[in-house]
């Protein structure tokens, strides 16, 4: 009867056996600049070890200067050949972080 019904076979992914990282970032930018020219820039930046990318909060008011928002992303790295460590964070945070600077971006909390 099921397979009547059509229905697809069921696929899996394994679970990854090696950890991943996840950091936060907040950037306050130009209200005029669009969320997905500041996803792609990080992307970018975040290279290979870059796997998911969770915009988890838009603010704009108080606090901020006129005609800005704040955006904040969470992002999880991770390698499937080697665990990788703070210091590959650190740089991964940097090269986002360099690159939203000099596209006008402010990092808060730094």
């Amino acid at each position: 009867a099921i397979m009547a019904a059509g229905l697809d076979a069921v696929t899996y992914t394994a679970l990854p056996k090696l950890p991943s990282l996840t950091f936060d970032i907040s950037v306050v930018i130009d209200k005029k600049i669009e969320i997905e020219e500041i996803e792609k820039t990080v992307k970018k930046q975040g290279g290979e070890f870059l796997k998911e990318m969770e915009l988890f909060d838009i603010y704009e008011g108080a606090n901020l200067p006129e005609g800005k928002k704040s955006l904040a992303f969470r992002i999880t790295m991770h390698s499937d050949e080697r665990t990788l460590t703070d210091d590959d964070m650190a740089q991964t945070q940097k090269k986002i972080f360099d690159r939203l600077t000099k596209e006008g971006g402010e990092i808060r909390g730094l």
